[in-house]
């Protein structure tokens, strides 16, 4: 009887030394701030969708990596091994900005299934879940087993390759609903004082006609972007076209053309600068023809190649459109530096418009230690 009890031991001993090796536990342990799941702590399945039951997972056979960028579109699981330290067993867990979800958690609680989500044609938020961010109960100093569904379908461009679409962190679910509800409250401030601003400039337009049109302009432009974007647009239930097809390139264009038009208004570019205007005038023609081409563009969604065919279209975390944002701002980048160098000069030559102009340019730059 002993000698069977030994060996049963030696057997445990064993079978765990081998386990260890072949699947590292992530140790959650920070109190302070969410901490991401490395990749090395991941193993992935492809192959299977959201209909895969818990059976099948267990014995299916997991890899380091994904072999093909086609899974982020046709889906595919995550397992990872988490030892909870906290002094909390309610554990967030935080995606990032994914709209499809499924999870196993196995523990000494038993197996716990979350039944699949989808963005718009479920709730947003519910007991278990704050969009794709879920509430797990992770019993501490214990491993438990976390199977975790992805697909993005059509392909969000603005993911890359690796920690993009499964992107994953862990911390306390108090942390992450306060994460999301402060981005929520922000927003719809900014929302609600934007537009506020855009009316009383409006109205001081009708009354004194100067260019507080295109300062009003640009304030209801920005206000349309933060509502129809996460996470108020998410929260609105409004479509994923909104925010990733080329469409939102479009509202960029706008903004860039009302923006560019104020500064010419302002600094009376026209009478003072005739030829830094006619830059400034080409920039304007520049996103007016891009307007046009993004709309049609936005019309290949979501069926699109780059959206679902990423042998043909790879990640590359540069968004939709044929001229992508990070390339897109950069003639308004130039056009911008020109206006806050001829503000300054302006002002040091005692123009007092010029000044306030220069001093709202250094506003962001002021927010930036908060």
């Amino acid at each position: 009887m002993k000698s069977r009890l030994l060996f049963f031991i030696l057997f445990l001993m064993l079978f765990s030394v081998e386990l260890a090796k072949a699947e590292e536990v992530f140790v959650l342990n920070t109190e302070s701030q969410l901490q991401t799941i490395e990749r090395k702590h991941m193993q992935f399945l492809e192959g299977y969708d959201e209909h895969a039951s818990f059976e099948q997972l267990q014995k299916a056979d997991w890899q380091r990596e994904l072999s093909s960028h086609q899974s982020f579109v046709e889906g595919y699981w995550v397992k990872f091994l988490v030892r909870n330290e906290l002094d909390s067993t309610t554990i967030g867990l935080f995606h990032n900005l994914n709209f499809e979800k499924k999870i196993f958690v196995n523990n000494s609680h038993g197996v716990k299934e979350y039944p699949y989500w989808n963005y718009r044609k479920d709730h947003y938020f519910s007991e278990n879940h704050l969009g794709s961010h879920y509430r797990l109960v992770l019993p501490q100093q214990e491993v438990t087993t976390v199977y975790d569904f992805f697909r993005s379908k059509p392909f969000n461009r603005y993911y890359s390759a690796k920690n993009g679409l499964d992107r994953l962190k862990l911390g306390y679910w108090n942390d992450i609903q306060s994460r999301e509800i402060i981005s929520l409250v922000v927003s719809i401030g900014f929302i609600a004082i934007s537009f506020a601003f855009a009316l009383y400039y409006l109205f001081i337009f009708l009354v004194s006609k100067e260019s507080y049109l295109w300062l009003s302009l640009i304030l209801f432009q920005a206000t349309a972007m933060i509502l129809t974007t996460y996470p108020t647009g998410m929260y609105l239930g409004l479509s994923l076209w909104l925010t990733f097809s080329a469409i939102n390139l479009t509202n960029n264009a706008i903004l860039f053309i009302l923006l560019l038009q104020f500064f010419r208004k302002i600094l009376i570019l026209s009478d003072l600068h005739p030829r830094i205007n006619k830059i400034f005038i080409i920039g304007i023609i520049f996103y007016a023809v891009l307007i046009p081409m993004y709309v049609i563009e936005s019309l290949d969604w979501p069926e699109g190649g780059p959206f679902t065919d990423l042998l043909k279209h790879p990640p590359d975390n540069r968004g939709a459109g044929f001229i992508p944002l990070p390339f897109m701002v950069i003639p308004f980048a130039f056009l911008l530096i020109t206006a806050i160098v001829i503000s300054f000069k302006r002002w040091r030559k005692g123009d007092v418009s010029a000044g306030y102009l220069c001093l709202s340019f250094s506003l962001p730059f002021l927010l930036l230690p908060m």
